[in-house]
C-alpha cells in the first residue's frame, strides 16, 4: 500500500542510502587494493549488496508480522 511507504526516514530508504555509500567505497578497495578489473569489481559489489537488500527485507518483513493481504477489486 502506498500508506506503508510514506515515512520520511523508511528503513528501504536507509538501506538503499548505506548500500550505495558502502558500495563505492567497496568498489574503490576491490579495483584500486585487489587489482581487480571494473567487470569483476561490479557484479561483486552489486551481488554482495543484493543479497544484504534481501536480508534487510526479509528481516523487515519478519519483525513487522504483517500478513501482506490481497485487496480484490481495488485497482489503481
Amino acid at each position: 500500500k502506498p500508506s506503508d511507504y510514506n515515512a520520511f526516514l523508511d528503513m528501504h530508504i536507509l538501506v538503499v542510502h548505506i548500500v550505495v555509500v558502502l558500495g563505492t567505497f567497496l568498489y574503490q578497495g576491490i579495483t584500486e587494493k585487489l587489482m581487480w578489473n571494473h567487470k569483476n569489481a561490479m557484479i561483486a559489489c552489486v551481488s554482495l549488496f543484493v543479497v544484504v537488500k534481501i536480508i534487510a527485507d526479509f528481516m523487515k518483513q519478519s519483525i513487522s508480522g504483517e500478513l501482506i493481504k490481497e485487496e480484490p477489486g481495488k485497482f489503481i
